[in-house]
């Protein structure tokens, strides 16, 4: 998929991590760029491998986060922001 080779120059990827911290289920996906599709992509990857409903996600203040698609696909899955 992705060249991991120490010979790489630069190799620059986005980390997306969601923990429930009562039981420590985790899910974590890595991808190759920080774009809004990819932060949609992961969220949805929450919303259908967590077996509980999710009420709210913190995140760092990333600008991934802001975009209006992302927050309209927030509002869409009635899910808040703890920042």
């Amino acid at each position: 998929m992705w060249d991991l080779s120490p010979d790489t120059k630069e190799l620059s990827y986005t980390q997306y991590t969601a923990v429930y911290d009562f039981n420590h289920w985790s899910l974590l996906q890595i991808y190759p760029r920080r774009t809004d599709s990819n932060t949609l992509n992961f969220l949805e990857e929450i919303v259908g491998r967590f077996p509980f409903s999710i009420q709210r996600i913190q995140i760092d203040r990333g600008l991934k986060f802001f975009a209006l698609e992302v927050q309209a696909k927030l509002v869409d899955i009635e899910l808040g922001l703890e920042l």
